[in-house]
């Protein structure tokens, strides 16, 4: 049974992946318009860090659409 703290919880999953996704679009537009721009750091770096954020925007995303509730019930039993 999902309750009200449950669900909204799965609200900030969805709240804080669409907002994940619309601060990642706006920072490859602000890129694209500015390629004099880079970090200070190697490119290795830059790709991890790339790929943990669309990694967490991804699961973020997951947990909030999901419809089962095994995110708080760990027994595994239903």
């Amino acid at each position: 049974m999902i309750t009200k703290s449950k669900k909204t919880m799965r609200k900030v999953f969805l709240l804080i992946s669409f907002l994940m996704l619309v601060s990642g679009v706006a920072f490859v537009a602000y890129a694209a318009g500015h390629p004099e721009a880079s970090f200070p750091w190697s490119n290795w770096a830059t790709y991890v860090a790339y790929g943990v954020y669309i990694i967490v925007m991804i699961a973020f995303f997951v947990l909030g659409i999901r419809k089962q509730d095994t995110l708080f019930d760990r027994s595994g039993m239903r």
